[in-house]
């Protein structure tokens, strides 16, 4: 883990705290090559939930792919997982009532790799009957 966040440190922006790792996985997503994904962020300001936005990198490939911003505003992911040669990243997004400290409805994005760099495959947003009953009577 210090190898990984000494490598994210390299990539941090000016005025934002040291990187974070909110989730990682490992798994061959590009055939036998095993790789490890790993979703972090930056924080600025005190708490964890506000003020971050989140990235996407996979080492193992020789070189770093990545990183790429995957999260923030709308959209909170907090883990990764490998589903044979997909990375999958679930969280949280805002509906349009929901206050800022809690998102309501289920996120997820699924990405490959594709000449050495990360792809978004697919998202999906489930809302769950409350979130759909509050956004309908709108």
């Amino acid at each position: 883990a210090e190898l990984i966040l000494e490598q994210l440190e390299a990539h941090r922006p000016d005025g934002f705290g040291p990187p974070m790792i909110l989730s990682a996985a490992q798994g061959s997503v590009l055939g036998d090559v095993q790789v490890t994904a790993v979703l972090f962020t930056f924080q600025m300001g005190e708490s964890r939930d506000r003020n971050h936005w989140s990235y996407l990198i996979v080492f193992g490939y020789g070189d770093p792919i990545g990183p790429v911003l995957v999260g923030g505003g709308s959209q909170h992911f907090d883990s990764v997982s490998i589903e044979g040669r997909t990375i999958v990243l679930s969280g949280k997004s805002y509906a349009d009532d929901d206050p800022r400290c809690c998102p309501s409805i289920d996120a997820s994005i699924r990405y490959g790799i594709s000449q050495r760099q990360l792809m978004p495959l697919a998202t999906r947003h489930n809302q769950s009957l409350q979130a759909r009953a509050s956004i309908n009577r709108c």
